[in-house]
């Protein structure tokens, strides 16, 4: 059997490292994704770098929109916005 990983907590100065240098669109999906398991990060990627234009998430019709990020979502079958807070 494999030994089990750890699990690192993410934060938000981690997060904002990772993004710099990226195209904004990869910030807003970031925090799109995170907004509802990490509130905290969410708040924190778009106040550094808030979208501009609005960002495709997967490809084929749009299940949703997300008017705060931007993003157009064709590809979760789920809400990010709806999934549990971890932190």
């Amino acid at each position: 059997m494999a030994p089990r990983r750890r699990l690192r907590t993410i934060d938000a100065a981690t997060v904002l490292v990772e993004l710099e240098g990226r195209p904004r669109s990869a910030a807003a999906r970031t925090g799109y994704l995170l907004q509802g398991m990490r509130p905290d990060v969410a708040d924190a990627i778009i106040e550094k770098s808030p979208p501009h234009s609005k960002a495709r998430f997967g490809t084929g019709t749009a299940k949703r929109n997300d008017e705060r990020w931007q993003v157009s979502d064709a590809a979760l079958p789920f809400d990010p916005r709806e999934m549990e807070r971890v932190l």
